[in-house]
C-alpha cells in the first residue's frame, strides 16, 4: 500500500514538473517580499510586484523598483522596469520598460549630489558570480535617452562588468538607425 503511494505521489510531481513547460508558477507573496528583502542593502530597496517561473520562459518579475535611501526624493524609484524575464538555459536577460529617470533623484537643488565624489556612486557594490549572458531592453528610458531596443554581452570580471557588442536601435519612420559599442563598468576604480 505505502509503495503504491509513493508512485503516486511521484507520478502527480512529475506531472506537475511536466505542467511547468507549458505555464509560469506564481510565486507566493511572502517568497517574493523575502528575495526582494535578501537583494536590497542598506542604501538600496528593492521591491516587485509579482514573480512566476516555468521552464519555457525562465523567471518573470513584474513591477520592479529601486529606491535609493540616500537620495533627495526617497519615494521616488531610482530605477524601474516593467517586466523582467530570466532564461537561465539560454543565458538570456530581458527587460522591458526600464526607466533610470535621473542620477540625483530629482534633487533638492542644493548641490548636496554634485558635491559628492565620483566613486561614491559605486561605493559598496557587490558583484555575485555570475557567468556571462545576453542583454536585451525593450525601450528602455535611461537619463532621457529612449532607443527602442538595447542588445548586449555582459561579462561579469573582478570589480568589473563589461558590456560587450552594444547595439542601441533608435525609433525611426524613414531609417532603421543604430549605434554599435562597448562599454566596462569599473566598481575598484569608480570609472566608466
Amino acid at each position: 500500500m505505502l509503495g503504491k503511494t509513493v508512485k503516486v505521489i511521484f507520478i502527480a510531481f512529475f506531472l506537475f514538473l511536466v505542467s511547468l513547460c507549458f505555464r509560469q508558477q506564481r510565486l507566493p507573496r511572502a517568497l517574493v517580499d523575502k528575495l526582494c528583502e535578501k537583494c536590497s542593502s542598506g542604501d538600496f530597496v528593492v521591491s516587485c510586484d509579482s514573480a512566476s517561473f516555468g521552464f519555457r520562459q525562465g523567471v518573470f518579475v513584474r513591477g520592479v523598483r529601486v529606491f535609493d535611501r540616500r537620495r533627495s526624493v526617497v519615494l521616488k524609484p531610482a530605477v524601474s522596469v516593467d517586466t523582467v524575464s530570466v532564461r537561465p538555459f539560454l543565458r538570456l536577460v530581458t527587460a522591458v520598460g526600464l526607466r533610470v529617470p535621473s542620477l540625483d533623484g530629482g534633487g533638492s537643488g542644493d548641490g548636496a549630489s554634485a558635491s559628492r565624489n565620483k566613486g561614491d556612486a559605486f561605493t559598496g557594490v557587490r558583484l555575485p558570480r555570475i557567468p556571462r549572458f545576453s542583454l536585451e531592453l525593450i525601450r528602455p528610458d535611461i537619463l532621457g535617452v529612449a532607443p527602442e531596443s538595447v542588445e548586449c554581452h555582459v561579462v561579469p570580471e573582478r570589480g568589473k562588468v563589461v558590456f560587450s557588442a552594444i547595439r542601441l536601435v533608435w525609433p525611426d519612420q524613414d531609417h532603421r538607425m543604430w549605434l554599435d559599442g562597448s562599454c566596462t563598468l569599473d566598481f575598484a576604480g569608480g570609472l566608466i
